[in-house]
């Protein structure tokens, strides 16, 4: 985004903004939308450079998971670490494997557990598009220099922080 755009909020925050009543610290507001709009702008750019590939972000995590550890794994060890159901896992699977970029296989010993392993198409995809798009990630702050990147950098592990403590003393008077 260049300086001299105004950042832009969707509807929706807009509609919270113009509440009526007890005026909250607006500025507050403001930098939680800002977040939140710049988080789902990159997501729906990410949708839109994996759709490239006919791909979508968790069968990527799927496959570059696989890739990494260099063995069979369990669909429930993807719900663990997408942090989603087992019927959302296993469909995920069901579509890589459809796609041939994944074998699936029941334990002999355990009807319920079922392994995936990357097929050599699966291998291949992932070698052929896993660099670019991490490349196509890094790149998304191209216009924004080192020294302001450092600084976001701090200040977001600051604002996190924050987020995780005050989510922690909303939850607790709850």
């Amino acid at each position: 985004m260049s300086e001299n755009k105004e950042f832009s909020f969707s509807e929706k925050y807009k509609l919270l903004l113009s509440l009526e009543g007890r005026k909250p610290e607006i500025i507050n507001m403001h930098s939680v939308f800002i977040i939140l709009s710049m988080a789902n702008l990159i997501n729906l750019s990410c949708q839109k450079e994996l759709g490239k590939y006919d791909m979508q972000e968790n069968r990527l995590v799927i496959l570059l998971k696989l890739y990494k550890e260099k063995k069979s794994l369990q669909v429930s060890d993807f719900s663990k670490l997408l942090d989603i159901s087992s019927a959302t896992a296993t469909s995920l699977c069901k579509r890589l494997e459809r796609d041939g970029l994944i074998t699936k296989v029941r334990s002999e010993s355990d009807n319920r557990q079922v392994y995936t392993t990357l097929t050599k198409e699966g291998i291949s995809f992932v070698e052929s598009i896993a660099f670019s798009h991490r490349d196509w990630i890094v790149n998304l702050l191209d216009g924004v220099n080192k020294d302001e990147l450092s600084q976001f950098f701090t200040l977001a592990k600051k604002i996190s922080v924050e987020l995780n403590s005050n989510i922690e003393n909303i939850s607790k008077k709850e």
